[in-house]
């Protein structure tokens, strides 16, 4: 049977999702769990990479079990995985269905925190110039949605199938005086794309670049004399929406 595998991790010790030779991955680090728990291979689907660093409250990965296995997999998992991961659910869903090609739309957040802060610094960006502006943010998020061609915003545009997206919300908002948050939800994001979305953005804050060259990057793939990347510890994969109940 095949079942969607929803989890969450902190991605600070990990290169991400996908499997890589001679690195750390979430995707390895599940593979091996499950297959010593079941005493067989055991091949997670992701619903996409995620960088280095990155973290997901809501990830989802399929893989066929019997269903006998599935039966208490959950807990005998979670007591042998690192504690940076928590696997959450196991679904029950339709014998094609695929974690990544079948999701609709993803939702992401940034944050950025101005004061220091040894418990939010893993997994928030501390800037402590940063400055909320509201005129100039709003109004820089704004044209992002819609469906555009982000190849200007992309680490690898020629190595992408297609580099079209649409973006359903672009928002910041201020969670209180020294925590501020930027949410983004899309059909898909091509790599990179978020970080630099919001590093460019913050760069226009800062007076380092003009929203016309933003603006020229985001709707008429103008590129940007340099990227500006945000650290990936900021970015987290909030949910995935399907066309099945989950």
């Amino acid at each position: 049977m095949r079942y969607f595998l929803r989890l969450k991790y902190d991605g600070t010790a990990y290169h991400g999702w996908q499997k890589l030779t001679t690195k750390p991955t979430i995707q390895e680090t599940l593979e091996i769990t499950l297959s010593r728990i079941l005493r067989r291979p055991i091949r997670c689907h992701g619903c996409g990479r995620t960088d280095a660093g990155v973290h997901a409250l809501n990830y989802y990965a399929h893989l066929e079990l019997e269903e006998s296995e599935a039966d208490n997999l959950l807990y005998q998992a979670n007591r042998m995985v690192p504690s940076s991961i928590l696997l959450l659910e196991l679904i029950s869903v339709p014998s094609k269905a695929h974690a990544q090609r079948d999701a609709l739309e993803r939702t992401y957040q940034y944050h950025i925190h101005r004061e220091k802060d040894p418990f939010c610094n893993p997994h928030s960006l501390w800037h402590s110039t940063f400055r909320f502006n509201e005129s100039l943010l709003p109004e820089l998020a704004a044209s992002i949605t819609g469906t555009h061609d982000f190849s200007a915003l992309c680490k690898t545009p020629d190595r992408q199938r297609q580099t079209t997206c649409t973006v359903f919300q672009s928002e910041w908002s201020e969670i209180k005086s020294t925590h501020f948050m930027y949410e983004i939800k899309g059909n898909h994001f091509i790599r990179g794309m978020i970080r630099l979305l919001v590093g460019n953005m913050l760069e226009v804050l800062s007076g380092n670049l003009t929203s016309k060259d933003f603006y020229d990057a985001v709707l008429y793939q103008k590129k940007l004399t340099y990227f500006k990347m945000a650290p990936a510890k900021g970015l987290h994969l909030i949910q995935v929406k399907y066309p099945y109940t989950m």
